[in-house]
């Protein structure tokens, strides 16, 4: 299990929630984090428009004052195996939602990289799709045998705290039925968008 689902499922099953899975969930599901009060500055960062099968969708990014940090669903940390961090490695993690207020289906497009990722070293992405966040069936990448994901950035700059990305991606999603369940490499669909938006800081 990847690192983003191993945090998604944690998160989403109620047995924990790390750095990680907020990083990738509550960031974009900001009414998690504030069930009672409305959210602090929402607004919208940034979008993502991709297909998937015959459907052309348009998700947002989304970000919004958390204490007194503005936090985003996408954004910059520094890489992390389990609880190591890997040296010199920062991991872009961007979320996009079905729904301007941060809800709904999301879709995550993960990516490792030293320096830039646009002219430095970058490890293998992740992109991940989930219909409904309450639980399976969703979708991921990397399944045996089939593409790796593609990235490629037309724009990103960061400055350790705030930024702009700009890029492509495409990748091969197979579906999953449960969540510490494998990818089914017999019911997969290719997929491929452009995504551009603000960056934060991770939390």
């Amino acid at each position: 299990m990847t690192k983003i689902r191993a945090a998604a499922s944690f998160l989403v099953t109620g047995l924990g929630a790390g750095a990680l899975g907020l990083a990738v969930l509550a960031a974009a599901h900001p009414s998690a984090l504030h069930a009672e009060e409305a959210v602090q500055g929402l607004t919208v960062s940034g979008g993502v428009r991709w297909g998937f099968g015959e459907e052309v969708l348009d998700y947002y990014t989304v970000s919004y004052v958390y204490d007194t940090v503005r936090v985003g669903s996408a954004t910059v940390a520094p890489a992390a195996t389990g609880m190591a961090l890997i040296p010199g490695m920062d991991s872009l993690i961007l979320t996009g939602t079905e729904r301007p207020d941060g809800g709904g289906a999301n879709l995550h497009i993960v990516l490792d990289f030293d320096g830039s990722p646009v002219d430095g070293e970058t490890g293998a992405a992740e992109v991940l799709y989930y219909p409904d966040i309450s639980g399976p069936p969703y979708w991921v990448s990397g399944a045996a045998g089939v593409s790796q994901p593609a990235l490629s950035f037309s724009r990103y700059e960061f400055d350790g705290e705030k930024g702009h990305v700009a890029g492509r991606f495409s990748a091969v999603l197979c579906a999953v039925s449960e969540w510490e369940g494998e990818p089914d490499g017999a019911d997969c669909r290719e997929v491929e968008g452009a995504f551009e938006t603000e960056i934060f800081l991770a939390l």
